[in-house]
């Protein structure tokens, strides 16, 4: 029902005076946000993005919906999945929205590979489609599959040219920092490292994955300096940490910057990774496609990178 308007309007009586009479008349209501997004959430046994007959539905799984800002932004919403594996949100209004899962126990996520969905909504109509997918891990094989990159020699340059192999998308991203850092044990001031890897493992077959890598920091300004992980240009950053953050965390808290010559080995867990971008920790769905981006900059000297990646 609308709201009440009161309206005053002035009459004459006898003796000349004025005197106020108020007036309700209803005024119509705000029109209401009508804008709405759903998904599907099911195991992709045959990893094609469309469930089959004999895929399963996947109900009771966690689904996320956050504004889109610096940081960690606020989740605004959540829901879990139905028996039929559907998902919905509606009342949404004109924004930025970032749409993620939580990986139940027993299974790895296989898409989307971007990891979550970040869209911008009109704030009306239905937006579907936005499905999240999954491979049980029971009866994989758990293959292990090693990815080197780089020689671990503690940055000595004297054993040869160890050349990064950025992508093309990965180099032009590279490139906005000014400079770009081509090789492994190559001291770096205001110079990016990337490099890209791809070909390694088997797309769509990653049941677990770690990366491992030697890092030091060597000038001023290190303390800004960030891992990113991702797939450059689209969907371009999908995780990423400030090397102070994660120095914090490695110490336990006792050494919470990254200072020009500190040195650190980061094994990290893509199943399990600190809380950080758009509330992510598990980023097994972007390796499904066969490569990962690695991006560090800008004043960070790399001696090596291992991806262990294990299939089934």
């Amino acid at each position: 029902m609308g709201s009440i308007l009161r309206t005053a309007v002035y009459r004459r009586f006898g003796a000349g005076v004025l005197a106020a009479v108020f007036l309700c008349c209803p005024v119509a209501p705000a029109l209401a946000q009508t804008g709405s997004i759903s998904g599907i959430a099911f195991e992709d046994i045959d990893c094609d993005g469309s469930r089959d007959a004999h895929e399963a539905a996947l109900g009771s799984i966690k689904i996320y919906l956050r504004g889109q800002a610096g940081g960690q932004p606020p989740t605004l919403d959540s829901t879990t999945t139905n028996a039929d594996g559907a998902y919905s949100f509606a009342g949404l209004s004109s924004g930025d929205y970032d749409l993620s899962c939580a990986v139940p126990d027993g299974y790895v996520q296989r898409g989307p590979v971007s990891v979550d969905y970040r869209f911008a909504h009109g704030g009306s109509g239905t937006m579907g489609g936005m499905d999240f997918t999954f491979r049980a891990e029971a009866g994989c094989d758990m293959v292990p599959t090693y990815c080197p990159a780089g020689v671990a020699d503690n940055f000595d340059p004297a054993n040869g040219s160890e050349p990064s192999s950025p992508s093309a998308d990965l180099a032009a991203q590279m490139a906005t920092c000014g400079s770009s850092l081509p090789f492994f044990d190559q001291p770096a001031s205001g110079a990016c490292f990337g490099h890209t890897f791809s070909g390694c493992w088997d797309p769509c077959d990653i049941v677990r994955g770690e990366l491992r890598l030697g890092l030091r920091a060597s000038a001023a300004g290190s303390q800004d300096d960030e891992l990113l992980l991702g797939d450059w240009p689209s969907p371009g950053r999908i995780w990423g940490a400030s090397l102070s953050h994660l120095l914090e965390i490695k110490t336990g808290g006792a050494d919470p910057s990254w200072d020009p010559g500190d040195t650190m080995t980061l094994v990290l867990d893509l199943g399990r990774l600190p809380l950080a971008d758009r509330g992510l920790t598990n980023v097994l769905a972007a390796v499904q496609d066969g490569d990962l981006d690695v991006f560090i900059g800008s004043e960070t000297e790399i001696d090596y990178l291992t991806g262990k990646m294990d299939g089934g």
